[in-house]
């Protein structure tokens, strides 16, 4: 039998045989965030990997006990908030490695311009890297008395169609927080897209502490003129710390205003390419561009571009020379997304043919685009290409009438004369006699056995197979709108957590389109927030029936917005539902 004590005796064993004394592979030192304000946090991730050596002579099972990076200088301009380590074992090309990782939330001991120093651990050393920390001393103290209150700016108020801003929304909250929904900014002259996930930090405003939600959008202004972007909107509802008494707050942010400029009308190009920057580059399969006739060569060609997508790049004009022939590839198109807004990059692959010797000239590839940095047009271009096509190998067969047991190659002056006189051809045996009895026979056999075979089937009773339903999921308990309308009825308080949890349940299983799922989330914002301010607000009441009538008119709404799905099924959803 196999005892506690002994699992954990022959995972030392396995652990002391198998893994070894730490060996550094590599370092990287990174922060969430290179800008914060004053009494704000941020996170220092410190990763090393770490292959495993043979020579460990000890190994403590509890506290994973490895050299800890050099961070004693973080003290002069930081105060270390809080530590932690999370380690990770992998095995790679029959090689033990190690992940470790450690999280440093630090608070700046003052403001301006900072430095977090080179972190060194073992043989390796990392970049120190700068922090600005911005002064909020002049802030109002109107925000620092609301336990909730909204943030939004962007980094540009003016610029021009189609180019790039980024639109910031922090959400500060004193208090816990237990539902909470943020809406996204949404205008009818503007295309926006979040940038990555939101982050999660604290911050002082003056002597209060506040937690923070920080989403990032990218937003690209789709026509000239001023631009308004809505407030956006926090509903939720939160709790007390010092006496537990839960309150609705319903916050809304300051609306930002934009100036977005129309293209100059002294840019050359046939695309509007609004940038940051953009460059250009080929990548060819021969680089000394040397082929024969019948070859080929393989030509990439890649742009990349700060501040706009990938498909705001035109297309290249590339064209063929005289003696070569291009075949292009589907092109490439992709946009990478970052702190500082999105990368587009587009790539186009050409296969070239040489059809006929000499040299040739490709022309060069030119882009147009306005630097908005800068406020200027440049022009990005990719140089002429030389390419030399060489003969290939020629052969000629001539056949002469007066010596049929002789053939002449010719290749430029050698001449070749093989031997091709053709050998006779060997005379079938002749077969036995009775061969032509024997396979008549067989095939007839085996086609009487088909046939019984195809009979048997046939007469062979069905079996009908019993249906296997689905049983629901196991685990979390599964809400139907029945259960719903009896809540709506009986008790509004626990309606309004379970139909919450109801949507979240049908965003996971997927249950409807994604056009219903939003839709449900819309008509039953408003019903949600007018229920939790009349349970939760001055004038609470979980008793009052026009509450049950308000919970049931949500739940009929519901009902009706998903029957409606239901009879449009097989319709596609449209791609930009207007």
């Amino acid at each position: 039998m196999v005892t506690p004590v002994n699992r954990i005796l022959c995972l030392f064993m396995l652990c002391v045989l198998s893994l070894g004394a730490w060996a550094e592979d590599s370092l990287n030192v990174s922060v969430d965030r290179q800008e914060v304000r004053q009494n704000e946090s941020l996170q220092l991730t410190i990763t090393s990997k770490l292959e495993v050596d043979s020579a460990l002579d000890f190994f403590n099972l509890n506290t994973l006990s490895v050299p800890q990076p050099d961070v004693g200088e973080l003290d002069k301009d930081f105060e270390v908030m809080d530590r932690q380590q999370s380690y990770r074992v992998q095995i790679e090309n029959n090689k033990n490695s190690s992940v470790i990782t450690w999280v440093y939330t630090l608070l700046p001991k003052r403001s301006g311009d900072l430095e977090i120093p080179a972190v060194k651990y073992k043989d390796n050393e990392s970049q120190p890297i700068a922090i600005k920390v911005v002064d909020t001393s002049q802030q109002a103290t109107a925000k620092e008395e609301k336990p909730v209150f909204l943030e939004a700016e962007v980094d540009n108020k003016s610029v021009y169609v189609q180019q790039q801003l980024i639109y910031t929304i922090r959400l500060f909250y004193s208090d816990d927080m237990l539902r909470g929904e943020l809406t996204h900014p949404d205008h009818t002259d503007i295309l926006a897209k979040q940038l990555g996930k939101q982050k999660e930090y604290t911050r002082y405003l003056g002597s209060r502490r506040f937690s923070v939600v920080e989403r990032q959008y990218v937003i690209f202004p789709q026509k000239a003129g001023k631009i308004v972007i809505p407030e956006q909107i926090f509903t939720g509802t939160l709790i007390q710390r010092r006496i537990g008494r839960r309150f609705y707050s319903e916050e809304k942010s300051p609306a930002v205003e934009i100036e977005v400029k129309a293209p100059p009308a002294s840019f050359s190009g046939k695309q509007w390419v609004p940038a940051q920057s953009l460059s250009i580059r080929d990548v060819w399969s021969d680089p000394a561009r040397e082929i024969k006739v019948g070859d080929s060569l393989t030509r990439t060609i890649s742009v990349q571009a700060l501040g706009i997508e990938g498909v705001q790049i035109p297309p290249l004009n590339t064209d063929s020379a005289e003696g070569i022939k291009v075949y292009p590839e589907p092109e490439s198109i992709d946009t990478e997304e970052h702190a500082a807004g999105v990368t587009g990059q587009r790539k186009e692959t050409q296969a070239l043919v040489a059809i006929k010797p000499g040299t040739y000239t490709l022309p060069a590839v030119s882009i147009p685009w306005w630097d908005v940095t800068n406020d200027v047009e440049r022009v990005a271009t990719l140089p002429e290409r030389t390419i030399t096509v060489l003969p290939g190998a020629q052969s000629a067969i001539v056949n002469t009438p007066t010596a049929p047991s002789q053939t002449t190659l010719a290749d430029d002056n050698t001449d070749l004369t093989l031997d091709s006189t053709p050998e006779p051809l060997s005379t079938p045996t002749a077969a036995p006699s009775d061969a032509g009895v024997f396979w008549p026979a067989l095939s007839g056999l085996l086609l009487i056995a088909w046939l019984a075979t195809l009979y048997a089937w046939w007469k062979k009773p069905t079996i009908v197979k019993p249906v296997m339903r689905e049983h629901p999921r196991q685990g979390a308990q599964h809400i139907e709108l029945s259960q719903l309308k009896k809540l709506a009825k009986n008790d509004v308080v626990k309606f309004v957590d379970l139909y919450t949890r109801w949507l979240q349940q049908a965003a996971l299983e997927q249950r409807y389109a994604h056009h219903v799922l939003n839709q449900l989330r819309e008509l039953s914002r408003e019903p949600l927030n007018q229920l939790q301010r009349d349970l939760y607000g001055p004038n609470a009441s979980t008793a009052n029936a026009d509450l049950s009538e308000l919970a049931l008119k949500l739940v009929a709404s519901s009902e009706q917005a998903i029957k409606a799905e239901s009879n449009t099924q097989g319709e596609p959803a449209p791609l930009y539902p207007t």
